[in-house]
């Protein structure tokens, strides 16, 4: 796990390394530790294995029915979901009620990032946008969002949180002012090098859905009162 990490941290895509990594984590898959499966996981989705069906399936029944057990914490959970989103790999059993209800009971475990990330990956997974509406899920990481305020969360975390509500048509009025207070905040600073443009376009984009279509004028207003140029 922890070479698959370095290999993944580092861009390297040697072929003839990637696939006895793979090879030998697929024989091991049942047998891994969580932590580790995850971190697997994790290395195969930011080197694009998406390839790799074998592997990735393995790792995520492992993680799973680790879930299913209560011995995933939710950082592990971010993690499983993240890496299929970003593959754009959806599985039946991610979603499922076990793993919305174990999300929802460990999402005060959760930093900001992780909530976002859960957010954004549960947008791209459910196999139509309303499956998120309807379950739990988005409301709780919502009310999270709200309980411990935005100001720590990165522009990318902000947007990607946005626009996964937008999705879920999440239209709490607080929601969108807590994530309207951070971006104004975060626009008025000089972007960083790390930081797009493109983030405060998603943002607005998403604030301005949830207004059209659920009448959140108040949150709109908030965005436009700022500054929004880079």
């Amino acid at each position: 796990a922890s070479f698959s990490w370095s290999l993944a941290t580092l861009q390297c895509r040697d072929r003839h390394a990637l696939e006895v990594i793979a090879i030998e984590a697929t024989r091991k898959a049942a047998d891994m530790r969580p932590r580790d499966a995850v971190v697997l996981l994790r290395s195969a989705a930011m080197l694009k294995l998406s390839h790799q069906e074998e592997l990735l399936a393995s790792l995520s029944k492992t993680l799973v029915s680790a879930a299913r057990e209560n011995l995933l914490s939710f950082r592990d959970m971010s993690g499983l979901l993240w890496s299929h989103a970003y593959l754009r790999v959806r599985r039946d059993s991610l979603l499922q009620a076990d793993m919305v209800d174990a999300l929802v009971q460990r999402v005060g475990e959760g930093s900001l990032r992780e909530v976002s990330d859960v957010a954004w990956a549960a947008a791209h997974l459910a196999p139509d946008a309303a499956e998120m509406k309807s379950t739990v899920l988005a409301e709780a990481l919502a009310a999270e969002i709200e309980r411990r305020g935005a100001a720590e969360m990165s522009p990318q975390d902000i947007a990607q949180a946005a626009w996964a509500f937008s999705v879920a048509r999440v239209s709490d009025t607080k929601l969108w002012d807590t994530l309207a207070g951070a971006f104004l905040v975060q626009a008025s600073r000089p972007l960083a090098g790390a930081d797009r443009g493109g983030h405060w376009a998603e943002l607005v984009d998403a604030i301005q859905a949830v207004a059209v279509d659920e009448g959140s004028a108040a949150a709109a207003a908030a965005f436009a009162a700022g500054d929004h140029s880079p």
